[in-house]
């Protein structure tokens, strides 16, 4: 078992003006805290190289049959910071 305590990691500090929050999108990484460094079938290349797209789409349908939410919605083009 892994504890750590994040919330100083993840907390926004102060600001004396309005500020915009970048996300970097960082799905498709396997979690660090696996006890084995290989075997994963996802890192396989036919599949790691699908795994993203394959993701989304499960869950943009589970989001349409009601059983769990998508948070991610595309976008169209725009930089990191546009308004």
């Amino acid at each position: 078992m892994v504890a750590i305590d994040t919330s100083g990691f993840h907390a926004r500090g102060s600001s004396d003006r309005p500020t915009v929050r970048v996300e970097i999108w960082a799905f498709s990484r396997r979690t660090p805290f696996v006890p084995w460094a290989g075997f994963n079938l996802l890192s396989w290349r036919p599949v790691a190289s699908r795994r993203a797209e394959w993701m989304t789409n499960i869950v943009d349908r589970l989001d349409r049959l009601g059983l769990k939410k998508q948070h991610w919605q595309p976008a169209g083009s725009r930089r990191p910071a546009d308004p």
